[in-house]
C-alpha cells in the first residue's frame, strides 16, 4: 500500500465523492459515490488500462466509440481494457441520478518488474486475460458470476471499515479467480446487450413523455408505436436504462408524489388517488402498499405522528 486519497468534486447539480487506494504505481482501487441531478457524466480518454467495475447502487450508461450504448446496473460487473489516446467512452451518464460503486484499475504500461513478479507467483497474466476475453474497448458484463459478486461485496465492506489489507487480499483473490482457464470456459459468448444511439434516444424521449404525464391515463403502447420502435425492444431498453419495467417505474413516480401529498397536505386519499391517475381508491391503495408496504391511511398517520 502506498497511499490513500479522498476527494470531493462539486459542480452545478453534481456531487461526487471519490476514494482511491493505491497499491503500486500500476494497481489501484477506487470507490465512487455520485449524485447527479442532471444525470450527466462525461467523456473518458483511454490509456493502457485494464479495469473491472462494480455497481452497488444506481446505473451507469456508456456510449462506445462505435456509437452503441450499454448499461451497468445494480450488482452487475463489467471488465474491459483500453488503449492509450483512444476515447473508450464517447459519453457517460447516470440515468437514475445516483451511482455508488467501485473499480479495480491496472495501468498496463506502469507495471513494474516487481508487480509482474508478484502477480506471476499466483499465475496472474493480465495481458493473456485481455487477449483471451477480447477486451478491446468494449466491456464484458457479468450477470451470473456469484463468486465475483461476493468478492466485490467483501471489498466494499472492507472499504467501509477502512480495512486496506483485506481489500488487497480480496483483489488478489479476484485476479486469481478470473485468471483460471475454468473461469474462461464458463463464460457466455455474448457478454452484454448493446443498443443503437437512435433506439436509446427514442426510449429516453418516451421516458420524458410518461414521466411528464404521470398523473394522466396514457396508452404506453400507442406512444411507443408513434415513436417508431417495437414494444418488446422498448421494454428491454427501458429496463436496461432505468432498471425497471416502464409500468413499475411509472408506478413509483406516482406513489412517491402521492406520499408527498399524504404528508404535506390535507387532501383526502380519494383526491390524492385522482391526482396520480387513479379513479379507483382501492386500486390506488393496493399500488401504494406495493411500494411503501403500508396503506395510504397508515402512512399518513405514521408520518403525521413523527412531527
Amino acid at each position: 500500500m502506498q497511499e490513500e486519497q479522498t476527494f470531493t468534486i462539486c459542480y452545478d447539480n453534481n456531487n461526487c465523492d471519490f476514494k482511491k487506494y493505491i497499491f503500486s504505481s500500476a494497481i489501484s482501487f477506487e470507490f465512487y459515490n455520485i449524485h447527479s441531478e442532471d444525470g450527466l457524466g462525461g467523456k473518458h480518454k483511454g490509456m493502457n488500462l485494464f479495469r473491472i467495475d462494480f455497481t452497488k447502487v444506481g446505473r451507469f450508461e456508456c456510449e462506445f466509440p462505435n456509437h452503441t450504448f450499454s448499461f451497468r446496473g445494480e450488482n452487475e460487473i463489467t471488465m474491459m481494457a483500453t488503449q492509450e489516446n483512444e476515447e473508450w467512452i464517447l459519453g457517460s451518464s447516470f440515468p437514475v441520478d445516483v451511482y455508488i460503486g467501485c473499480a479495480l484499475l491496472i495501468k498496463l504500461d506502469k507495471m513494474s518488474n516487481e508487480d509482474k513478479l508478484f502477480l506471476g507467483k499466483f499465475h496472474i497474466d493480465i495481458l493473456n486475460l485481455i487477449s483471451t476475453m477480447k477486451l478491446n474497448n468494449r466491456w464484458y458484463k457479468f450477470t451470473d458470476t456469484n463468486k465475483l459478486l461476493d468478492l466485490f461485496n467483501d471489498i466494499y465492506n472492507a472499504h467501509m471499515t477502512s480495512n486496506q489489507e483485506l481489500i488487497l487480499l480480496k483483489i488478489l483473490e479476484m485476479l486469481v479467480f478470473i485468471s483460471k482457464s475454468e473461469f474462461h470456459h464458463s463464460l457466455n459468448k455474448e457478454s452484454s446487450d448493446y443498443f443503437s444511439g437512435e433506439q436509446v434516444k427514442k426510449v429516453k424521449s418516451i421516458h420524458g413523455i410518461i414521466t411528464k404525464n404521470y398523473n394522466k391515463k396514457i396508452s404506453l403502447e400507442k406512444i411507443v408505436r408513434e415513436n417508431g420502435i417495437g414494444y418488446s425492444t422498448f421494454n428491454k431498453i427501458f429496463k436496461n436504462i432505468y432498471g425497471e419495467s416502464p409500468y413499475q417505474y411509472l408506478k413509483k413516480i406516482r406513489m412517491n408524489f402521492a406520499a408527498q401529498k399524504l404528508h404535506e397536505t390535507e387532501l383526502s386519499i380519494l383526491e390524492i388517488a385522482v391526482c396520480v391517475g387513479y379513479n379507483n381508491p382501492s386500486k390506488f391503495s393496493d399500488a401504494f402498499k406495493s411500494i411503501f408496504g403500508l396503506l395510504p391511511s397508515t402512512f399518513r398517520k405514521q408520518k403525521n405522528g413523527m412531527e
